[in-house]
């Protein structure tokens, strides 16, 4: 501000930092927007009325969220069928009997979908993992905010691999990007002109299909 600089941030994981500045712009949604996104994907594409909403106490991330999510809710006629929350081991974490009987009535509601939100931190790793493996849980779909996306993926991935059954569609994260197939945007259109360009006249030698770039 001293010197008259302006900052670019390019994403953020809470929506606590988040306010107007002149002098500072985000490039990226804030967090709670994609709150809505989740919510109506719950409840109108998954149809699922027994959502439960999970995250530690104590995070930069999750509370707001939480708090939100219960107005929104509210404001439909809808309220949560639960939610999983316990302190973070940020704060210090939760004994585990705690944590584990905190987990035990959760799972005990028979969930259709969840939302999580938090920091990607050991807590949100060991919750994706009992939500995927627990015999109570894995029929419940998981929604998970972009900064989960990795470690949510990550986590399924290994789930899979050690047994757990592979549901396509069962996990579902936001994105605050355009996917590089998705030609309803210009910008997109345009990027794969000039990238099928690219790899056919730059003498690049790592990729031999011109259209690698948007498979997914």
């Amino acid at each position: 501000m001293r010197h008259g600089l302006v900052l670019f941030a390019p994403f953020t994981g809470s929506s606590l930092v988040r306010g107007w500045n002149p002098k500072f712009y985000f490039l990226r949604a804030d967090p709670a927007a994609e709150l809505p996104a989740l919510l109506r994907y719950a409840l109108a594409h998954l149809r699922g009325r027994r959502l439960g909403f999970m995250y530690m106490e104590g995070e930069y991330f999750g509370g707001i969220e939480y708090e939100l999510v219960e107005r929104a809710m509210s404001g439909m006629g809808y309220e949560l069928s639960d939610v999983f929350s316990v302190e973070s081991s940020v704060t210090g974490g939760a004994k585990k009997e705690a944590f584990d009987a905190a987990w035990e009535a959760f799972a005990d509601t028979q969930l259709q979908a969840v939302i999580v939100f938090g920091s990607p931190t050991n807590d949100a790793v060991k919750l994706v993992r009992r939500m995927l493996a627990g015999k109570r849980t894995a029929v419940a779909y998981l929604l998970a905010s972009s900064v989960l996306q990795y470690l949510v993926l990550r986590v399924w991935r290994a789930a899979v691999a050690g047994g757990v059954e592979f549901v396509p569609g069962q996990v579902i994260t936001t994105g605050t990007n355009s996917l590089a197939k998705d030609t309803q945007c210009e910008a997109i259109r345009r990027f794969q002109e000039l990238m099928r360009e690219y790899l056919e006249k730059s003498g690049q030698k790592c990729y031999t299909d011109k259209d690698s770039f948007f498979y997914s």
